[in-house]
């Protein structure tokens, strides 16, 4: 009689109830008295969970990398993750009997190690610090298809990447070479900018000379012109004094 318990679960947990080792009762929200000498509880909870991650890996080129990201996932199949791991609850019914409900978040972690530390060992820094939308995806994708997730019955609702980070060092020596690279820049267009100068200045001289060579040549076609017009018409005077002397002699001998 003493043994004799209250139960009460919220909507968000999933309850297997069970008698002498048989499942009389299962669900979510249930509530029930349960005499605790003969009766375990087993509670799955079916909220979204949040599993943070913090990453230390070593890059292609042997530089320091950390990543920190998350994990969203949710136990759709709890009957499922009740038959790999242990989620009865204690004789007081509170608190759990082991500690493999804390194991969740460690597997889905671990898995996700893994994938990452395959992508990133095989990567040189410098690509690697610039995969955080590539991570998401490729984590997204390997842990949905995972079989030992799928096996726990958990469905992965969101992965995010917060921060690829190099060492504290390297961070500074890529800060010092984007500094110079951003000055290098900041030359190379104020010498652009005087070279382009320097280049309109000399189209313009240029088009001012063939200006002044085009005037030339044009008095001088004027000039040849008129040089040309005034050799034609004496030729024509001397030609016309030339027939008049003939008709003048031939007018003479007939005399």
């Amino acid at each position: 009689m003493f043994n004799l318990n209250y139960f009460k679960a919220d909507s968000s947990t999933f309850i297997i109830k069970s008698v002498n080792g048989k499942v009389r009762q299962q669900g979510k929200g249930l509530s029930f008295w349960y005499n605790s000498a003969t009766t375990s509880i087993a509670a799955l909870p079916l909220n979204a969970q949040e599993a943070p991650f913090i990453f230390n890996f070593q890059t292609a080129d042997f530089q320091a990398l950390r990543i920190q990201g998350q994990i969203s996932f949710q136990v759709t199949s709890p009957e499922k993750a009740a038959e790999v791991l242990n989620f009865n609850l204690s004789k007081n019914g509170k608190s759990y009997a082991s500690e493999d409900p804390l194991k969740l978040n460690d597997r889905v972690v671990r898995i996700a190690q893994t994938l990452i530390q395959a992508k990133i060992q095989s990567t040189p820094l410098r690509e690697a610090l610039q995969l955080s939308q590539s991570l998401v995806t490729l984590v997204m994708k390997q842990l949905t298809e995972h079989p030992s997730l799928e096996a726990l019955g958990i469905t992965i609702l969101d992965v995010s990447i917060a921060a690829i980070s190099p060492s504290p060092e390297t961070l500074k020596a890529l800060e010092a070479e984007a500094r110079e690279s951003l000055l290098k820049e900041a030359d190379d267009a104020i010498y652009a900018r005087r070279k382009f100068s320097v280049e309109q200045e000399r189209t313009i001289k240029e088009a001012e000379l063939e200006t002044d060579l085009s005037i030339q040549r044009k008095r001088q076609e004027i000039e040849e012109a008129r040089l040309e017009n005034e050799r034609t018409l004496l030729r024509e005077q001397a030609e016309i004094e030339k027939e008049r002397l003939e008709a003048k002699v031939n007018a003479e001998a007939k005399t």
